[in-house]
């Protein structure tokens, strides 16, 4: 397929997410030394907590095909993007072992759909492109993660607050969400395959779904 013909908006998009994705991620990683030393955590303390935004994570990804397939994965993974970002500012201010753990849960939880609706979003637009591109989306979450903990580590090593780098990680990742869904449009998602039901019949209507793919 020509490159003029490659869904630019929608890869742009898409790329926004994931190193949105990757900054909350590499910030939130640099940020746990400091997170046991403020709620007072040891190392069985700290492990509850990572354990909570797993399990957050694990739970939607269990749930967010259904979503996708009612939104859309492009405008899913912008809405958790954003509260993903919100989730890290809020982490930047936790001094009690309960809020960690909740914080980290509902940061898990967004984090969760942010990866299956990207990662569906992307697929779908290689098969569009018929060429490789889904290394180009894993690479930007890469080089978000990198810049995020490179961030916290120099602006630590220059006295800046816990709370203030959080918030600044937050914030950037918000409004990285906020200007991709200003490119969004209202979509309905294509289902990967036709589905059986229960009975063993198409489900109504899949064929008309197959035509109602994300926005080009």
């Amino acid at each position: 397929m020509a490159d003029t013909d490659f869904p630019q908006r929608e890869r742009i998009t898409l790329l926004a997410c994931f190193l949105a994705g990757g900054l909350g991620i590499g910030s939130w990683g640099a940020n746990l030394p400091a997170l046991g030393r403020r709620a007072g955590l040891d190392e069985g303390a700290l492990g509850l907590v990572l354990l909570s935004f797993a399990a957050g994570a694990i739970l939607a990804m269990t749930k967010a095909p259904p979503v996708i397939a009612r939104i859309g994965a492009e405008r899913l993974s912008v809405i958790a993007a954003g509260l993903f970002g919100l989730g890290i500012i809020g982490i930047g201010w936790v001094t009690q072992m309960a809020a960690a753990v909740i914080l980290a849960s509902l940061a898990g939880l967004v984090f969760g759909a942010l990866d299956v609706a990207m990662n569906s979003q992307a697929s779908c637009l290689e098969r569009r492109a018929r060429r490789p591109v889904m290394s180009s989306f894993h690479a930007m979450f890469s080089a978000g993660t990198l810049i995020g903990a490179l961030t916290y580590a120099a602006l630590a090593h220059r006295g800046v607050g816990n709370g203030s780098i959080l918030s600044l990680s937050g914030s950037v990742i918000v409004v990285i969400a906020v200007a991709a869904f200003t490119r969004t449009t209202v979509a309905v998602a294509e289902p990967a395959e036709d589905a059986p039901t229960a009975r063993g019949r198409a489900k109504p209507g899949a064929a008309r779904w197959r035509l109602a793919r994300w926005p080009s």
